[in-house]
C-alpha cells in the first residue's frame, strides 16, 4: 500500500473560499481524500498567491508540519491542528 501526502496552492480562489489543501492519494486504490482544507483568514487577497495554500510537508515522529506562506503548521497523524509556528 503506497500513500502519499499532497499540498496544493489555489492561487486564483474567490475572496473567503478555500485557497489550498493536503490531500492523501492511496496509489493502489486509485483513491485520493482531502484531509485539509485550507480556508485561512488574513489572506491578502490583493497579491497574486499572497499568503494563500499549503507549500509543503514534512512527517517527524507523531506529528506532520506542513508549511504554509508565513508560518508552520503542525497537525496529529489526522491532520487535527496542534499549534502554528511562525518566524518573529
Amino acid at each position: 500500500m503506497t500513500i502519499l501526502a499532497v499540498t496544493s496552492v489555489m492561487r486564483a480562489s474567490p475572496k473567503g473560499s478555500s485557497h489550498g489543501a493536503v490531500h492523501l492519494l492511496d496509489v493502489g486504490k486509485g483513491r485520493v481524500a482531502r484531509v485539509v482544507d485550507w480556508k485561512a483568514p488574513g489572506v491578502d487577497w490583493d497579491l497574486p498567491g499572497g499568503g494563500r495554500g499549503m507549500r509543503g510537508i514534512a512527517f517527524e515522529g507523531e506529528r506532520v508540519f506542513v508549511a504554509g506562506a508565513d508560518a508552520l503548521y503542525s497537525f496529529t497523524p489526522e491532520f487535527e491542528l496542534l499549534a502554528v509556528h511562525r518566524s518573529p
